[in-house]
């Protein structure tokens, strides 16, 4: 029995190993957040970097991108994967760093328009994370460097009642 418990516990060394990244800046290049907008059923081109902090050796395999609420209970689905020359790919990474130059196609979507505040990103890792609460980042909407930009949701009853 004793030598079950060790090799299950041995095993699980390798295959449960305890990971954990966690978001940094998010830095929006495209549209600048002083004149980008979002508007509604218009897919937007997004182009940012995202800086990391290593606290666990991990193997991030995604960053998706959405819109959402203040309080974190809406957002757009699905969520869009970012893709780019740097963008995660499951391997293991032990030291700080920095997704750079992330693109990411995304659409408002007009029911929660007028609800979202929030662009955000989420680190997917493979495996098992100790906090899944610290692998997303959001910047609010705004014309500030470190914020997202604004949204347009004016006349959307409007635009597609015709």
């Amino acid at each position: 029995m004793r030598l079950f418990v060790f090799s299950v516990l041995l095993g699980c060394l390798y295959i449960c190993k305890a990971q954990d990244i966690v978001a940094g800046a998010l830095t929006v290049k495209t549209p600048a957040p002083a004149t980008g907008k979002y508007v509604v059923y218009t897919e937007t081109t997004i182009t940012f970097d995202l800086a990391y902090t290593v606290t666990e050796a991990a193997s991030p395999t995604a960053v998706k991108v959405y819109f959402s609420d203040a309080a974190g209970t809406k957002k757009t689905t699905p969520e869009v994967t970012a893709t780019g020359a740097n963008a995660p790919g499951g391997t293991e990474v032990t030291a700080d760093g920095t997704y750079s130059d992330l693109v990411a196609k995304i659409t408002l979507d007009a029911a929660n328009c007028v609800d979202y505040t929030k662009l955000c990103v989420n680190i997917e890792i493979s495996g098992t994370d100790q906090n899944l609460d610290d692998n997303k980042k959001c910047n609010d909407y705004g014309t500030n460097a470190a914020e997202a930009g604004t949204a347009v949701c004016a006349d959307v009853a409007a635009a597609h009642s015709h």
